[in-house]
């Protein structure tokens, strides 16, 4: 009987050995099937990435080149000129901002805090599109003259917090050896700017004798805010010189 059973063992282990042969060669089989439609998505991908980059550069420079024959040509009545003007400059932080959304809910991020930075710019782009368009609601679609202090300038102010809080939160992903170094470099190249805005905008308007003391710190706002979101991008710039789509997407 156990030589009957030795060669009945060896049958069933030679058995095996085959029904697992052939499940690793199915498996491979897989896998090598597999990774050609992956390589073809990512190539997919990033054809679809550098064609959406293509349009955006393509929309910018119509968008740039409208801008200047209208500004040159000034077609039609002084309505049509600052009407056009006005609805115009509603397009560009408008579309920014819903770009900002898109990025934010598909994108790929390196972490949350990365994640909620791009929301709170797309947060401040849609604000300045909402300044925008109360200030051509007013003037305009009403033909009133815009009220200073007012509505539009609260949807304009808005737009720095968001950028400022945004841009700091990317600079989250800097090394922490060299934040003091970038805070210093771009310290000094925004100060020099700081400076100028100072002494030729901040300066005349915070004298201006007819403006309310709300109407002197809106006014004055406005060149210290943008030197401080200047300030955040310069450091934030500097500090992702290996991330190439980020410093693209600050640079436009």
């Amino acid at each position: 009987m156990a030589q009957l059973e030795a060669p009945r063992a060896s049958v069933r282990s030679r058995i095996d050995n085959d029904h697992r042969r052939g499940r690793l060669i199915i498996h491979v089989a897989h896998v090598n099937v597999a990774l050609p439609k992956l390589g073809d998505q990512c190539l997919v991908m990033r054809d679809a990435r550098k064609l959406n980059g293509k349009c955006v550069c393509l929309l910018s420079l119509f968008y740039a080149a409208l801008f200047i024959a209208m500004l040159v040509l000034r077609p039609g009545s002084r309505h049509f000129y600052e009407g056009f003007f006005n609805t115009y400059q509603i397009l560009p932080p408008l579309f920014a901002g819903l770009c900002g959304i898109i990025y934010f809910a598909r994108g790929q991020h390196a972490d949350a805090a990365r994640r909620a930075g791009w929301l709170s710019i797309a947060f401040g782009c849609l604000s300045f599109s909402i300044g925008q368009s109360t200030w051509t609601y007013y003037e305009t679609i009403r033909g009133v003259e815009v009220r200073f202090p007012g509505w539009a300038d609260a949807g304009y102010l808005g737009a720095y917090p968001f950028l400022i809080i945004g841009v700091v939160l990317l600079f989250g992903s800097v090394p922490i050896a060299g934040r003091a170094r970038l805070l210093l470099d771009s310290a000094i190249a925004a100060s020099s700017l700081g400076v100028l805005s100072w002494y030729y905008l901040v300066q005349p308007l915070w004298h201006k004798s007819d403006v309310t003391l709300l109407g002197k710190l809106i006014s004055v706002a406005y060149p210290l805010g943008a030197v401080a979101g200047l300030f955040s991008a310069l450091v934030l710039f500097a500090g992702v010189s290996k991330e190439t789509l980020l410093r693209q997407a600050l640079a436009f």
